[in-house]
């Protein structure tokens, strides 16, 4: 059983991020299927560390993108980051104290999900798009 399916309205337009994007999806659904079956407490600890080398991995791709079209909002960007793997570690620490922490983490992805990904990596997507027509237009001797 899935919480959400992958929507288009949710690509940004760089295939790596929106390959990355449905990676989280993922995770979501594989989480909220283990709690429906009852199952999530077991599932918890490998799927946290797996959130937490997906998170590594995806940061350091979209910081890279973003330094490389100069996004005008990349300081903010890279503090939400931040505080998000934060939170993971955080999360995978009271987790290692025994703590139940399945709606927590259930939360915190959900909410990475639909805050993060759907409106604050839309404005990067935007960026991109308008800063490949630029490029395109510069390519093809137009001025913008």
């Amino acid at each position: 059983m899935n919480l959400c399916e992958w929507s288009k309205a949710w690509e940004i337009g760089e295939e790596s991020i929106d390959a990355q994007h449905r990676r989280w999806v993922h995770l979501v659904n594989v989480l909220y299927s283990a709690l429906m079956a009852g199952r999530a407490q077991e599932t918890l600890e490998p799927l946290l560390e797996e959130v937490a080398r997906y998170t590594k991995v995806h940061f350091e791709t979209e910081q890279r993108l973003m330094r490389e079209a100069e996004y005008p909002d990349y300081p903010n960007h890279l503090a939400i980051h931040t505080a998000f793997a934060a939170r993971v570690g955080d999360l995978r620490d009271e987790l290692a104290t025994g703590s139940p922490l399945t709606t927590l983490v259930m939360q915190a992805l959900w909410e990475w999900l639909v805050n993060h990904i759907r409106l604050e990596d839309q404005k990067l997507g935007t960026h991109l798009r308008n800063r490949n027509m630029e490029e395109m237009h510069e390519l093809n001797g137009e001025r913008g």
